[in-house]
């Protein structure tokens, strides 16, 4: 297989992600069934009455999939992705950190670990540069509360909420991502925290054949899953394919 198919098969995958995705929260307008001459059908009109033009936006909104957090989220979105700024990424797990320290000597502690964070957190004109930062669940529940100093700065909290990979047996080692059981109390828990994004790691490996049909279909499915339930409890989702 060649390195230009392989792209494609990714490509294909993430398109795959954000269809789904789309269709999820948008089920009224998924394509129209196809005959077994791959023709499509028309549906025939519905006897059903619509629903009187006088039904309030609100009531309407709620029958989408972020509901309430429609309007939340959109802004949301549009000021992590502001013009000129990016997004830290400081969700290293204590096993991670760990690894950091011990290159220059430091013991892995809280004590540490909390003013490590803090010293990123409160470099001067950060917010000029920094649209979101994305914590580890440490971080975001550190009685130094640092999801309101970043929210005084104009930057965004967001939240690791996957709980790693496992691998997928019969592949050659490829993993899909662990996390879906229990999501939408998490992600509840992590908004009243102020959080208002989240990321979730996905890993697709390339070569030799890779990705698997399997690996690419169970990693949009997880991504599409995980997407759908932050957008209902108010995160604005990263999907993020990591390609290896």
């Amino acid at each position: 297989m060649s390195d230009k198919t392989k792209m494609l098969m990714v490509g294909a995958g993430a398109v795959a992600v954000s269809a789904a995705i789309y269709y999820l929260l948008r089920p009224s307008e998924a394509p129209k069934p196809m005959t077994p001459r791959g023709e499509r059908t028309e549906k025939k009109p519905s006897s059903k009455k619509a629903p009187p033009a006088s039904v309030p936006a609100a009531v309407a909104d709620e029958t989408h999939a972020c509901g309430k957090y429609k309007a939340e989220l959109i802004q949301t979105a549009k000021e992590i992705c502001a013009p000129g700024k990016g997004i830290l990424a400081a969700d290293e797990s204590t096993g991670t950190i760990g690894k950091r320290f011990d290159t220059i000597g430091v013991e892995n502690t809280l004590e540490n670990r909390r003013a490590y964070r803090e010293l990123l957190f409160t470099t001067p004109d950060l917010n000029k540069h920094i649209s979101g930062v994305i914590m580890f669940d440490e971080t975001c529940k550190d009685d130094k509360k640092f999801c309101e100093l970043l929210k005084s700065k104009g930057i965004h909290s967001g939240i690791k909420v996957d709980t790693g990979l496992q691998i997928i047996s019969g592949t050659e080692e490829e993993t899909a991502t662990q996390g879906l059981d229990g999501l939408g109390k998490r992600c509840a828990e992590y908004y009243k925290l102020g959080c208002r994004f989240a990321k979730w790691r996905a890993v697709l490996k390339i070569g030799n054949g890779l990705p698997s049909e399997v690996a690419i279909e169970e990693n949009a499915v997880a991504l599409a899953r995980y997407g759908s339930i932050c957008q209902q409890n108010g995160l604005v989702p990263i999907i993020e394919p990591e390609i290896l």
